[in-house]
C-alpha cells in the first residue's frame, strides 16, 4: 500500500516541477509513512510513498523494468502473484515483488494483463517505446486514481488534494457532481467535485499518447445468468472453498495483521476464517457506542470468544465521534455523507496501533443481498406491479410520509422507500429513498443560477450506463436494483469510506467477498441461495453455521453508523452553525441561503428530522473549507466552475 503521484511530459532537471511533485507526496504520506521517492526520467516523473507489507528494501518504486522500456508506479496487493510468477515462467520462489510481476506481465502481454491482475490496485506506467501513458484501477475501485489534463499534461495521483498541489490543476467546484453529491451522498465516478479533475473508473484504464486521452474497459460486471444448479449445501461447499481461498491470500504479509469485527455475520464469518488461517495470533477491532440501539459489541465479543482472536473494543462517546468529525471532515479528501465515515476513522486509528492491515467483511451485503432494502423491495415490488398507476400507488406513497426516526432502525427506510421511490426503476430506489435529496427537490436547495444549469442533467446517467453494459437491463427489479448498488454504493461510498478511514491512518483493508472467484458465486447461483421470501444472504449464512454459534448468524442486522441527528443537536450544533452560517454559504454561492437557514432552525426546534439533509450539507461545507484552504496560494477557489 502506497500513495502515488506523477506527471507527463517533465523538464530534465527542472527544480520547480521536483518541487512540485514532492509537494504533491506530501500531502498524500499518510497512505504511505515509510519512505518516499521520486522519478525523473525520459519526460516522465513518477512518485510514491511506501507503506510496507513485505520488505520495503525489496519493494523500492518507482521502478524502471530491466529493459528500460516501461516505468511504474503501484499502489495495492496482487493477490495472485505466485500463479502469475508461474506463468512468466520463472520459478515460484523467485522474490519478484507485486511491481515486478505487473512490469514483466506488461511488457509480455500489455495492457491485456490487467485482466490477469487479481487484487486491488492503482497503476501509473509509462512505456517509452509507445510513448505512452496508462492509468489503471482494479475491478471494483478498491485504490483511488484521480487525474487531470491541461495543456498537453497529464497529471495524476491518489487522492485529489494531491492534484491540487500542481499548479496547473483546475479550481472550481463541479455544480454536476455537486448534484450527484446530493442524491448518492458521494461523488460518483468519474466526476469529482472540482471541475476538471476526474477518477479514473473502477475495471478501466486510460491511455494517454500525443496529448490524447481514452478510455477502455477490461472488466465488466455481468448480469447474472442464474443458471448453476445444486443444493445449498453443495454452493455453501463452494463458498466456503472460495472464500477461504480469498482470506488465505488476503493475510500475506511480513507484518501484523487483524480484522474489523462489528458482530454481523460477513465480519464475523471473515473473522472465523481468518483466525483458522492465520499461522499467528489473529487480532479483531471493534467499535461500541453508548446507544444500544448502535452497538454491536456483545456479538463481536461473542464471536472474539468463539474464534480466539485477541479483542480491542474502542468505546466512543458522541464527544469522540464529534471530535474526529471537526478535526478530520475538513481533510477529507471528498466529502462523504455516510455517517459510518466518523467511528470507521476512530476505529482504524485505533487498530493502526497494533497491526498495518485489516480483513473486512465489506461488499457482501451488496452483493449477496444482505441490506434490508432488498427485504423491502421484496414486498412492494409484487403490490406496485399489481397497482400500476391506479389508487393504490397514492395509498402506498401516503402511507411513507411519516417522520424519520433518530434511532439506527429500520422504519423510516420502509417508509421512504414508499414515499419516494413507488414508481421509480429499481436500480434508483435505494438512492431515491436512502439519499439526502432527489432531483426533484434540487430548486429547493440550490442557489436559482446553480438549479437552472441542473435543469436537463440526469444525475444517474452513469448508473443507467453501468445497467446497461452489465446487460441487467433485461433483468428482474430485484437483480437491478442489487447491481444498481454495487455501481455506487458499493464503489463510491462504502469502499471509498473505507479507504480513506483506513489510509488516513496508515493501515490496509482487505476485502475476502470482493474476490473474482466469490463474485462468480454470486453470478451463478440461483436467486433463492441468495434471498428467499426475506431470508437474505442464505447461503453466506449456511456457511457462516459451520464457523459461528447459530444465534450469531441467524439475528437481525443492525448495521454500523453513528447517531448523526443526535450530534447535529448537541455536540456538532456549533459547529453546523458555523459552516452553514451565511457567511459561510455565501463563500461560493451553490446554495440558496434562506433555505438552509430554514432547514437548521426546523431541524433544532424539533419540527421536522433533516439530519440526512444537514449531514450532506455539513460534510460538503466542511470540504469546501478545507481544500479552499488546501489549494491557496496556488489559485484561487471559486464556487461553482464557470
Amino acid at each position: 500500500m502506497c500513495g502515488i503521484a506523477g506527471f507527463v511530459p517533465c523538464t530534465p532537471h527542472n527544480l520547480d516541477e521536483r518541487r512540485t511533485l514532492t509537494a504533491m507526496l506530501a500531502t498524500v504520506a499518510h497512505r504511505g509513512p515509510e519512505g518516499t521517492r521520486i522519478l525523473f526520467d525520459r519526460g516522465v516523473a513518477l512518485g510514491h510513498c511506501a507503506l510496507g507489507f513485505v520488505s520495503i528494501g525489496a519493494n523500492l518504486q518507482p521502478r524502471v523494468s530491466a529493459s528500460g522500456r516501461t516505468a511504474v508506479v503501484f499502489n495495492g496487493e496482487i493477490y495472485n502473484r505466485r500463479d502469475l510468477v508461474r506463468q512468466l515462467d520463472r520459478r515460484e520462489d523467485d522474490a519478484l515483488t507485486d511491481t515486478e510481476v505487473v512490469l514483466e506481465l506488461y511488457e509480455r502481454h500489455g495492457v491485456q494483463c490487467l485482466a490477469m491482475l487479481r487484487g486491488m490496485f492503482a497503476i501509473a506506467l509509462h512505456d517509452f517505446a509507445a510513448e505512452r501513458t496508462v492509468l489503471a484501477r482494479d475491478r471494483f475501485g478498491k485504490k483511488p486514481l484521480y487525474f487531470f489534463t491541461s495543456r498537453g499534461t497529464l497529471a495524476f495521483a491518489s487522492e485529489l488534494r494531491a492534484l491540487l498541489a500542481h499548479p496547473a490543476c483546475p479550481r472550481g467546484v463541479d455544480v454536476r457532481s455537486l448534484a450527484r453529491y446530493l442524491v448518492f451522498n458521494a461523488c460518483v465516478a468519474p466526476r469529482t467535485l472540482v471541475d476538471g479533475v476526474r477518477k479514473v473508473r473502477a475495471g478501466t484504464y486510460l491511455t494517454w499518447r500525443a496529448g490524447s486521452l481514452a478510455e477502455h474497459q477490461y472488466w465488466q460486471m455481468a448480469a447474472p445468468a442464474r443458471d448453476g444448479a445444486g443444493s445449498m449445501n453443495e454452493w455453501a461447499d463452494k463458498l466456503d472453498a472460495s472464500l477461504t481461498e480469498a482470506v488465505r491470500t488476503r493475510l500475506a504479509a511480513d507484518v501484523p495483521l487483524g480484522t474489523f469485527l462489528s458482530g454481523g455475520v460477513d465480519s464475523s464469518l471473515v473473522t472465523a476464517m481468518a483466525a483458522r488461517t492465520s499461522p499467528v495470533p489473529l487480532h479483531a477491532f471493534s467499535v461500541g457506542f453508548d446507544d444500544p440501539s448502535f452497538d454491536e459489541t456483545s456479538y463481536a465479543a461473542r464471536v472474539a470468544a468463539a474464534t480466539g482472536v485477541q479483542h480491542h473494543v474502542l468505546r466512543v462517546s458522541r464527544a469522540d465521534l464529534a471530535a474526529v468529525v471537526e478535526r478530520q471532515y475538513g481533510e477529507v479528501d471528498e466529502p462523504i455523507a455516510d455517517p459510518s465515515l466518523a467511528p470507521a476513522l476512530l476505529l482504524a486509528a485505533h487498530a493502526a496501533s497494533s497491526v498495518k492491515g485489516v480483513l473486512t467483511g465489506d461488499g457482501a451485503d451488496e452483493l449477496f443481498l444482505g441490506y434490508r432494502f432488498f427485504q423491502a423491495l421484496a414486498v412492494l415490488d409484487p403490490i406496485e406491479r399489481l397497482a400500476g398507476a391506479g389508487p393504490l400507488r397514492k395509498v402506498l406513497a401516503r402511507a411513507g410520509a411519516g417522520p424519520a426516526r433518530h434511532s439506527n432502525m429500520p422504519a423510516s427506510l420502509i417508509g421512504a422507500l414508499l414515499s419516494r421511490a413507488v414508481g421509480v426503476a429499481a436500480e434508483r430506489r435505494w438512492y431515491e429513498a436512502t439519499g439526502a435529496w432527489q432531483p426533484a427537490r434540487f430548486a429547493e436547495l440550490l442557489a436559482p443560477d446553480v438549479a437552472a444549469s441542473l435543469r436537463d442533467d440526469d444525475v444517474y446517467d452513469e448508473l443507467d450506463g453501468f445497467i446497461a453494459r452489465s446487460g441487467a437491463g433485461r433483468a428482474d427489479a430485484m437483480t437491478r436494483a442489487q447491481y444498481g448498488m454495487t455501481c455506487h454504493y458499493l464503489r463510491d461510498v462504502i469502499l471509498a469510506k473505507l479507504d480513506r478511514a483506513t489510509m488516513r491512518n496508515g493501515i490496509e483493508a482487505r476485502c475476502p467477498f470482493l474476490d473474482p472467484d466469490v463474485v462468480e458465486i454470486v453470478a451463478q447461483a440461483p436467486r433463492p441461495l441468495l434471498m428467499r421470501r426475506l431470508d437474505t444472504k442464505r447461503v453466506i449464512k449456511a456457511v457462516a453455521r459451520r464457523y459461528l454459534p447459530r444465534d450469531i448468524v441467524d439475528r437481525r442486522k443492525q448495521g454500523f453508523r453513528a447517531p448523526i441527528a443526535s450530534l447535529l443537536a448537541h455536540e456538532l450544533r456549533p459547529y453546523m452553525l458555523d459552516l452553514l452560517s451565511r457567511e459561510a454559504l455565501r463563500a461560493h454561492d451553490l446554495f440558496d441561503v434562506r433555505a438552509v437557514q430554514t432547514l437548521v432552525d426546523d431541524h433544532l426546534a424539533g419540527r421536522r428530522d433533516h439530519q440526512k439533509a444537514l449531514w450532506s450539507l455539513v460534510c460538503f461545507q466542511a470540504w469546501h473549507a478545507g481544500v479552499s484552504a488546501a489549494a491557496r496560494p496556488a489559485a484561487a477557489w471559486v464556487g461553482a466552475a464557470s
